[in-house]
C-alpha cells in the first residue's frame, strides 16, 4: 500500500541557501506549496485543512506583484477551494469561489466542478 506523506499547515517561510544558510522563499513558491498541500489535504478527505491551505495561498496570491501570475494561481485556488466547498455540500461558498476564478480569469470556467 502506497502511504501519502500528508503536509503540514505550517511551513518555513525560509529555505537553505546552497551555503547551507536561510533565504526567505518567495511568496509565489508559499502559494505553490500551500496549493500543493491543499491537493494532499483533499485528496485524503482533510477538507477543513483543505480549504486552510487554499485560503493561506490566496492571501499570499494576492500580495504578488506580476499580474499575470498572480491572476493564473489565484483563480486555481479558487476553483480548488470551490471544488473541496462543493464536496461537503457547501454550494453557496462553492459558488462565490467559482464565481469569483471565473471574474479572475474567464478560462478557469473549464475546471469547475458541477456535478
Amino acid at each position: 500500500m502506497l502511504s501519502v506523506q500528508r503536509p503540514s499547515l505550517s511551513f518555513s517561510p525560509e529555505t537553505k541557501n546552497s551555503d547551507g544558510g536561510n533565504r526567505p522563499k518567495s511568496l509565489k513558491q508559499q502559494a505553490i506549496n500551500l496549493i500543493q498541500n491543499g491537493k494532499v489535504f483533499h485528496k485524503s478527505k482533510e477538507m477543513d485543512k483543505a480549504i486552510e491551505a487554499y485560503s493561506e495561498a490566496i492571501e499570499k496570491i494576492v500580495a504578488l506583484p506580476d499580474q499575470h501570475i498572480s491572476n493564473t494561481l489565484s483563480a486555481r485556488a479558487h476553483i480548488l477551494r470551490s471544488n473541496v466547498y462543493r464536496e461537503q455540500n457547501d454550494r453557496a461558498l462553492a459558488a462565490q469561489d467559482a464565481k469569483v476564478a471565473c471574474n479572475i480569469d474567464p478560462t478557469s470556467a473549464r475546471y469547475i466542478r458541477v456535478y
